[in-house]
């Protein structure tokens, strides 16, 4: 009976729901890694060296522009929906961090932009219409980021997983059109 009852307790859900969230946000993770890993080697392999900065180049713009948003507000978002059980109070938390980031991107955009016009030694290689694309791109970002906190904080890794492999398709999409 004793061996019974560690089984019972080994494979109740108070066990493993904590490990399968655990395995799905690692799976998020290295699926992130890999994906972008892959998509980096396939520009390599298609369109040489070149495109490969030139990709390094447009991303940057992308993660700059939309990280500065998400990298100050999803701590808190995450600790904020973690807290708050009503889902109305969740979905306003939500909607004003979203708010918040879309001002604190396009603001960085417009700084970025600025100063790719007014300094030439922050130039680019990237022609003008594919960095203001990038920095649009950048903009949007912020929000599927912010999502996808909030999605952890309330224990929905699948959802987060399944965003990850929708921004990776999309990501291979536009990284085909740019090559």
């Amino acid at each position: 009976t004793m061996i019974a009852a560690s089984l019972g307790t080994r494979y109740s859900a108070e066990y493993l729901v904590p490990r399968l969230a655990a395995i799905i946000v690692l799976l998020t993770l290295l699926v992130g890694v890999a994906g972008r890993t892959a998509i980096d080697s396939l520009i390599a392999q298609i369109a040489g060296p070149a495109a490969i900065a030139h990709w390094a180049q447009i991303s940057g713009l992308v993660e700059l522009t939309g990280a500065i948003a998400s990298a100050g507000l999803a701590p808190g978002l995450t600790v904020l929906i973690a807290r708050t059980r009503n889902p109305r109070q969740q979905a306003a938390i939500l909607r004003d961090a979203l708010v918040l980031s879309l001002g604190f991107s396009v603001l960085t955009a417009m700084v970025i932009a600025t100063g790719l016009w007014f300094v030439p030694a922050l130039a680019l290689h990237v022609a003008q219409d594919t960095a203001g694309f990038a920095l649009a791109t950048g903009v949007v970002v912020a929000a599927p980021a912010l999502v996808m906190q909030a999605w952890q904080a309330k224990g929905q890794g699948l959802r987060t997983l399944a965003l990850t492999l929708v921004g990776l398709m999309l990501s291979l999409l536009i990284a085909g059109q740019i090559i």
